[in-house]
């Protein structure tokens, strides 16, 4: 016999449930609160309980849980992460079960269908806390307390077999205990039962009720009393992190978070319109009033006391922390398709028939939701403002680029937990501001002592990586840096920055007087750099001395340009200039620290510095480029993966001794005018040949062809590491006579030939 309707759809949802959440499970990065997670998981139990009861606030279930977890499991981002998987699936089948208690069998299946695909959901789902464990433990009470008030008296339209009052009871006790001490957020579980049977003891129908489910409640929070008074020094102490919304904001923000998802930004007006018009019509189309009640109670009631905790004590409002709100939500906005005649279905359709009328009648609708949940969640797979702190980029791009006398500093209490999962390498990983209880460490330094402390450390290296998390010293951190060191480099890499910067006691002795009007405010008088050659992957430090007539009212940039005899540009760092407002300058000028980061695949030989000064606003330059020439550059002295170097079109090709791992061309050439290839090496073999090197547009013994050596374009050989890349530029001619959409770009290497194609402009 086949199974009813709602169970093979259960199934069905479970299957997509399942590999939503385990879809990409370890594409991102553990973050910083998984670290901790994961930290928790290596103490031993004595010193876990010891925290929990005197430094970390939560409860002890799941951390102790994790403790084994982690033990028999692994360590590993995916296994880490499957134990949410588990808990995030019993979600589906019992958002069913509270909706069908609440309402009606359709209501259920449609509300687990939208906890299927939510995507707050699936993200809690993939992140190594216990946020879809306090969902499920919340839901599993939720759905026991509605069946021991035995409120609805609608038909077991599922065919699933009646489970004992012994057994709820048992399944209420267990549910509500694991919540509350999951996280102590959980106990808003036991409110929303409390201030219904309030409402039950305001019916004098009901108040009989009111006594039957206020008595298990006695007995958890009985069994609760001893784990609050072993906690209660560090709770009644306890001050929040959070910042203090108003009420309107708590009430918007969860109602965007639990329907499509938390946003980076705020959505369009009219989508949380849409969505409040839909939750009230699910609320007035509730068939009961003591479902009506319940979900009033349950999706408003949260976060109203939440808020008003916050406002007289300390913020306790975070979308996460009310996660047990979000099905209960779901439920109210699935009530839009809610028969009100129940008997009409019953007994003139067919259970199939009834489930395909429903869907037919409100098919629009669903599928209008149901496609903003597909479209939101694809975000948050796949768009990179949703993505967690990328600490496995930042591990990855200072083990690629590293060298020794580097330095790594980290701000963020715990970042260094995130960044040492991930990072295996030499260098030392300074953390001086960060302050964590459990490792022992003093007390954040003010604002002098840790600008003295960051002298110290950036003195004691040649380069410093900087990734800043946003703690309130790093302004005053970054700022220091970058008029006392030599900016060089940064980027986002995902959520996370990372800068990369000069130590103040690189030597500039170079000396180069310009006295160069850029404009008529200001001055470039002097320009230091160094007198050595440079290796690929090292800074190249200037110190700039400027005058200024009076004070700078422009958004004035600087552009660092490292280019070839060709005029080739090899490599660009663009910084703002900020200088004192003091007019005229202090005794010999105003000084001004800046660097640039020779690319790892620069080849060794002789380049060109030029300086650009430009208005930040328009673009617009100020005057000519400043060219400094006679800048040596070195082979690089490390070996980066080939998947660490930025290559436009990547690519591996053998072609003898070398290899050839990526390219960049025009989109089109004109035939008969001169066209320009980047091409990208690497070292496969040892060798200590001068290989010639043949490029050609089109094929034919007569076309115009570019002859050289490759040592011409790469460097010698022999400085030439194994596996190590170098980048070479090409410029030849074409031919007139070629025709056609497409031409071949043919390139020939110790006998051997590769051919790319491109695309030809119409004559």
């Amino acid at each position: 016999m086949k199974p009813p309707l709602p169970q093979a759809a259960m199934l069905g949802l479970c299957l997509i449930a399942f590999a939503l959440r385990t879809y990409c499970l370890n594409c991102q990065s553990l973050w910083i609160d998984e670290a901790w997670t994961l930290y928790f998981a290596h103490l031993s139990q004595a010193d876990l309980w010891h925290y929990l009861r005197t430094t970390e606030p939560h409860p002890p279930l799941y951390f102790p849980v994790i403790n084994m977890w982690v033990k028999v499991i692994g360590e590993s981002e995916y296994a880490l992460r499957f134990y949410s998987v588990i808990f995030s699936l019993l979600c589906i089948p019992l958002t069913y079960r509270l909706g069908r208690a609440l309402s009606h069998a359709r209501v259920g299946l449609i509300a687990a269908s939208l906890m299927t695909l939510a995507p707050f959901q699936i993200w809690h789902a993939q992140d190594a806390r216990m946020y879809s464990q306090l969902t499920a433990t919340c839901l599993l009470s939720l759905w026991a307390f509605m069946e021991l008030s035995d409120l609805q008296g609608f038909q077991n339209l599922a065919g699933l077999p009646k489970i004992s009052n012994f057994k709820f009871h048992l399944l209420y006790l267990l549910g509500t205990l694991a919540a509350i001490l999951t996280h102590y957020h959980g106990l808003i579980v036991i409110g929303i039962q409390g201030l219904f049977i309030g409402w039950l003891l305001l019916r004098r129908s009901q108040w009989r009720t009111a006594p039957r489910l206020a008595a298990p409640m006695i007995i958890v929070v009985l069994l609760y009393i001893p784990w609050l008074w072993f906690s209660w020094e560090l709770l009644k102490g306890r001050t929040s992190w959070l910042t203090q919304p108003t009420l309107l904001e708590s009430y918007s923000r969860s109602l965007i978070a639990y329907t499509i998802g938390q946003q980076p930004a705020p959505p369009a007006t009219w989508l949380p319109l849409l969505m409040t018009l839909l939750y009230i019509i699910g609320l007035a189309r509730t068939q009961s009033r003591d479902s009506r009640a319940f979900l009033f109670i349950g999706t408003l009631a949260p976060i109203f006391v939440t808020w008003l905790y916050g406002a007289y004590r300390t913020p306790i409002y975070y979308e996460r922390y009310l996660i047990m709100v979000q099905p209960l939500m779901l439920i109210t906005m699935s009530n839009y398709s809610a028969m009100r005649s129940k008997k009409f279905l019953t007994s003139h359709l067919s259970p199939l028939t009834s489930h395909l009328s429903f869907l037919i009648s409100h098919f629009l609708l669903l599928i209008a939701y149901f496609s903003l949940l597909i479209f939101y969640l694809n975000l948050q797979y796949h768009d990179p403002v949703y993505a967690k702190e990328n600490w496995r980029g930042v591990a990855a791009k200072i083990t690629a680029f590293g060298q020794p006398n580097d330095g790594i500093l980290l701000t963020g209490d715990g970042g260094e937990l995130a960044f040492n999962y991930y990072y295996h390498g030499p260098l030392p990983v300074d953390y001086p501001f960060n302050i964590t209880a459990y490792l022992n460490r003093p007390a954040r330094p003010d604002t002098t002592t840790a600008l003295s402390q960051l002298s110290d450390l950036a003195n004691q290296h040649e380069r410093l990586w900087y990734s800043p998390y946003g703690m309130e010293l790093d302004p005053a951190l970054e700022t220091w840096l970058n008029n006392n060191a030599y900016p060089a480099w940064y980027s986002w890499l995902g959520t996370k920055r990372l800068a990369l910067y000069g130590s103040p006691s690189l030597a500039t002795p170079r000396h180069e007087t310009i006295n160069q009007l850029i404009t008529d405010d200001l001055i470039l008088q002097i320009i230091n750099l160094v007198d050595k050659p440079i290796a690929a992957n090292k800074l190249l430090p200037l110190q700039l001395t400027w005058h200024i007539n009076q004070p700078l009212g422009q958004n004035y940039q600087l552009s660092w340009r490292l280019t070839n005899e060709l005029g080739d540009m090899f490599a660009q760092n663009d910084q703002p200039l900020t200088l004192p407002p003091e007019v005229g300058g202090t005794e010999g000028g105003i000084p001004s620290r800046h660097a640039l980061w020779i690319p790892v695949d620069a080849p060794p030989g002789h380049y060109t510095l030029q300086l650009i000064v430009y208005d930040g606003n328009s673009g617009q330059g100020f005057g000519a480029p400043i060219l400094i020439p006679n800048i040596m550059i070195t082979a690089a002295t490390i070996t980066p993966p080939l998947t660490a170097i930025d290559r436009p079109n990547p690519m591996v090709q053998n072609l003898g001794d070398f290899e050839l791992v990526g390219y960049a061309l025009p989109e089109s050439v004109q035939p008969g005018q001169p066209m320009w290839a980047w091409l990208y090496w690497r070292l496969a073999a040892p060798t200590a040949t001068h290989p010639p090197l043949t490029l050609q547009l089109g094929t034919g013994n007569k076309l115009p062809q570019y002859r050289a050596n490759l040592s011409d374009s790469v460097g010698a050989v022999e400085s030439w590491r194994i596996g190590q890349v170098r980048r070479a530029v090409y410029h030849l001619p074409t031919s007139s006579d070629l025709s056609g959409d497409t031409a071949p770009f043919v390139i020939m290497l110790n006998g051997k030939t590769t051919i790319l194609e491109l695309t030809l402009q119409k004559k």
